[in-house]
């Protein structure tokens, strides 16, 4: 916008302002006797105020073409920022779904491993009554086991669904 106004800004006239001050003292040992000439001061002080005014006709529409081109950066780089925020909000809906889905995952495997370790208990009381086979607790631990052996991996796609929700 600001580089819009800029361009805009050549329609019309230009004006400036400006002030300088210089201060000077006639050297005595010259070709001429500045102290003795009445009404020269040897110390001279010159104030020069400055006004400029200019304006370019835009003929041919330079200028014109310009602001139209500068119109059209304006309104992509306008674009571009809601396509960026489009984005931004679509990636924090996916990481926000993703967050949920791991957390019902994760609840899930816990609840079946609780479910795991009361079969694995219950199957080595009956192997320790003789109901059952050293095999069957050896199942019973290796899907206990198992199980377990997920819960890391679903942990941490709980806390980076987390954290990606933080950095967005």
């Amino acid at each position: 916008r600001a580089l819009r106004a800029i361009v805009a800004a050549g329609r019309y006239p230009a004006v400036g302002v400006g002030a300088s001050a210089s201060s000077q003292r006639l050297s005595e040992n010259g070709l001429l006797p500045i102290g003795q000439i009445p009404g020269i001061e040897r110390d001279n002080t010159i104030y020069e105020p400055r006004f400029d005014a200019r304006w370019e006709l835009d003929l041919f529409g330079r200028t014109r073409q310009a602001v139209v081109a500068a119109d059209a950066r304006m309104e992509a780089a306008e674009e571009l920022q809601r396509g960026v925020q489009l984005t931004v909000a679509a990636e924090t809906a996916r990481a926000y779904f993703t967050l949920r889905g791991a957390q019902h995952e994760l609840a899930a495997r816990r609840a079946a491993l609780a479910a795991a370790r009361e079969s694995a208990r219950l199957v080595r009381i009956r192997f320790d009554a003789g109901e059952d086979s050293e095999a069957a607790v050896v199942a019973a631990d290796a899907e206990l086991a198992t199980l377990e052996s997920t819960l890391p991996g679903l942990e941490a796609k709980v806390r980076v669904a987390a954290l990606s929700i933080g950095v967005l």
